[in-house]
């Protein structure tokens, strides 16, 4: 017998009615990413970035590094689990919504968004000369990252 939920249109309604704390500035971002079209199927769903948040206060992590940003939303929701001198490095190989994803930043004050950068995975690394950096939660939401679909959160 498996030990795994069935995750199912049930689910996915219990979830979105019971699993998501209402939250304003999540909420303009989510509806702003939805006039994109086709490319807002690439946002998380707004109680994922809330689990998120959860996760990064349950590991007590203070150093996140997230591959894929598109409207920023899973950013943000990273952020607001970190302490205050807790920092999210943000990468993704565009920067077609990085404006859009700072706005919102912004309007969350959120301190924690510290460092930004909007360059290729591999640049990112090969431009350091030694990784300063030890992650305690590295998520992966980008597409292209390893030449598959890919979504990982790694503690």
């Amino acid at each position: 017998m498996s030990t795994q939920i069935e995750i199912n249109s049930d689910v996915v309604k219990y979830l979105s009615s019971n699993g998501y704390r209402p939250d304003s500035i999540i909420d303009e971002l989510v509806k702003k990413t939805k006039v994109l079209g086709d490319a807002a199927i690439m946002q998380i769903a707004p109680e994922q970035g809330q689990f998120l948040e959860i996760v990064v206060k349950l590991i007590k992590a203070k150093n996140c590094l997230e591959i894929g940003r598109f409207t920023g939303l899973s950013t943000l929701c990273i952020a607001k689990g970190l302490p205050p001198d807790g920092t999210v490095i943000t990468i993704d190989n565009s920067i077609e919504f990085q404006n859009l994803a700072e706005k919102y930043w912004h309007k969350a004050e959120n301190n924690s968004l510290a460092r930004i950068a909007s360059q290729k995975l591999r640049d990112f690394f090969s431009n350091q000369s030694e990784i300063e950096n030890i992650f305690d939660l590295a998520n992966c939401m980008h597409s292209q990252s390893f030449s598959v679909s890919a979504r990982y959160t790694i503690c």
